[in-house]
């Protein structure tokens, strides 16, 4: 069986791999799915609309392939990486200070993250003007978008959509007088860390009240990041304007069911719910939609991190990007893994790195650049079990064109 596929951009037509092109490649049986115990996987919800197709790809034959995914959010999944309850996890921002001061965090020198996922932060919004009719376009910028999810904890008091500084990023818009619901994530998400740092990068005066307000008045999700002014996987909620439900699912579902709401999430589940997404302005002071190429654009200036993660930059002034776009890691073992749960994994991350990329785009995810890429097939065939790449592009079937 011959399985066309395509890398992320021409530049990547063949795949370097250990100092070896791969092009076209014969298949071959494809090793049984005996050897390929099932895993268990759990993290990031951000990601889940992109793993669970790439887990649906995979489950049948050539590749046989048999995981489980738990979209439990990105703080669990790293908390049930630590506590081995799992066998990979998926988050959207790396172990913090916070969870190493803790001892939260798997030994040094036994997990290592892989960049997996490129997708955008999207504001999604059900709002109907006077008149009842759905209002499709919104244009918000990062101070309203901060403002929306930190100033009614500062004032007590919820915005209202035709607030005025709302009102002048929407010229021609007739915003409803009603009080905006923002909608937040009840668990720890990597979502709301990369709003949090987001506004912090930002909006700094306004993150500052919010941190200064929430500790105040005692809101839960008072942490040690959020005192010390770092981002935080938990927003303050508790007693506050804010409705929060758990993973994306809940917070897309509540939206549904929201008049006047707004929340933070990826931008695939426009596809889902059928609301729309706010254009916000970036550095340039273009109002971007947070689509593939956006994400592309924006994530183009995050610098790495020794540890394999990306810092992000949000106010780069690049005219195509939007903001706020991030990465999400796949965080593997690199000891103790069983063999058999080892090729599993290094399966499925060839898979995701290869033909799997042909799914980011319709489920509103970017590819990934060459480099991350390789990095990531490089990185898969060094877990424990793995086959090498090229015996596996030809048991597949996979053609590199």
């Amino acid at each position: 069986m011959r399985i066309p596929m395509r890398l992320s951009h021409a530049a990547a037509a063949t795949l370097a791999v250990g100092g070896l092109l791969f092009g076209a490649i014969a298949p071959a049986s494809p090793a049984s799915a005996a050897d390929k115990a099932k895993v268990l996987g759990g993290g990031s919800s951000f990601s889940a609309l992109l793993i669970d197709q790439w887990r649906a790809d995979t489950r049948s034959k050539p590749f046989s392939l048999d995981i489980n995914y738990q979209p439990s959010g990105s703080s669990q999944g790293r908390n049930n990486f630590w506590q081995k309850t799992v066998d990979f996890a998926m988050s959207d921002v790396p172990y913090s200070q916070e969870e190493e001061n803790q001892g939260q965090v798997p030994p040094a020198g036994s997990y290592r993250y892989i960049t997996t996922v490129a997708g955008a932060l999207a504001m999604m919004f059900n709002i109907t003007d006077p008149a009842g009719n759905q209002i499709e376009d919104l244009r918000l910028d990062s101070r309203q978008v901060c403002r929306i999810f930190t100033e009614p904890v500062v004032t007590d008091k919820k915005m209202t959509w035709n607030d005025p500084e709302i009102a002048a990023l929407n010229p021609g818009v007739d915003l409803p007088n009603i009080q905006i619901e923002a909608i937040i994530r009840a668990d720890g998400s990597g979502t709301s860390y990369v709003l949090s740092e987001y506004c912090i990068a930002t909006q700094p005066d306004l993150w500052n009240a919010f941190k200064n307000a929430a500790v105040a008045k005692g809101k839960t999700g008072i942490t040690q990041s959020l005192t010390s002014g770092q981002p935080v996987s938990t927003w303050p909620a508790a007693n506050s304007p804010f409705a929060a439900f758990g993973q994306s699912t809940g917070i897309a579902n509540a939206l549904a069911q929201t008049s006047g709401g707004i929340t933070y999430i990826e931008a695939g589940y426009k596809e889902i719910t059928g609301l729309p997404l706010a254009a916000v302005r970036n550095a340039n002071g273009n109002f971007v939609a947070p689509t593939p190429s956006g994400i592309t654009a924006a994530l183009s200036h995050a610098t790495i991190r020794p540890n394999g993660t990306f810092q992000l930059d949000f106010k780069t002034p690049d005219p195509t990007a939007y903001f706020p776009s991030t990465y999400s890691y796949m965080i593997v073992p690199t000891t103790g893994l069983n063999e058999s749960k080892g090729r599993t994994i290094a399966e499925y991350l060839y898979y995701a790195m290869t033909a799997g990329q042909d799914q980011c785009e319709p489920l509103q995810f970017a590819k990934l650049s060459p480099n991350l890429l390789e990095d990531g097939v490089n990185a898969a065939s060094q877990i424990a079990g793995a086959p090498a790449f090229a015996d596996w592009l030809q048991s597949v079937g996979v053609v590199v064109v």
